[in-house]
């Protein structure tokens, strides 16, 4: 009878892990399955983004291309991520802790050394 408690729980939270698992695969089919369906217009959308940001630096407004440099770095290294290893690397519990720690300064100090070799960040900063 003192066994019945234990196993509930470990069922209760094994079955959350598969659950939280199994919703990252559903998420990441849909956006694989978008993604290819409409390759062409993502491009084009970010091509459309980047080239606003750009055109925003130009006249003063670096914060906006520093948003745009840092989301596609962080997104794309994510999708690598998911690539490589699967949607199974999220559900993870050391991921956010390692994102945490890792991904978020790597592409905050590339940013910003793209932003120094463009100039924004000295115009900025005055």
């Amino acid at each position: 009878m003192n066994e019945f408690p234990k196993w509930v729980t470990t069922a209760m939270f094994q079955a959350m892990g598969d659950g939280t698992k199994l919703a990252y695969k559903w998420i990441w089919d849909a956006l694989i399955s978008v993604l290819k369906a409409h390759l062409f217009i993502v491009i084009l959308a970010i091509i459309f983004i980047i080239l606003i940001a750009t055109i925003r630096s130009a006249t003063g407004y670096w914060g906006m291309l520093g948003r745009v440099i840092y989301s596609l770095l962080y997104f794309s290294i994510l999708f690598m991520i998911g690539l490589i290893w699967g949607s199974d690397v999220f559900a993870n519990d050391l991921f956010k802790p390692l994102c945490a720690v890792i991904l978020y300064p790597v592409c905050y100090l590339i940013t910003g050394q793209i932003l120094n070799k463009t100039g924004a960040r000295h115009r900025f900063i005055k």
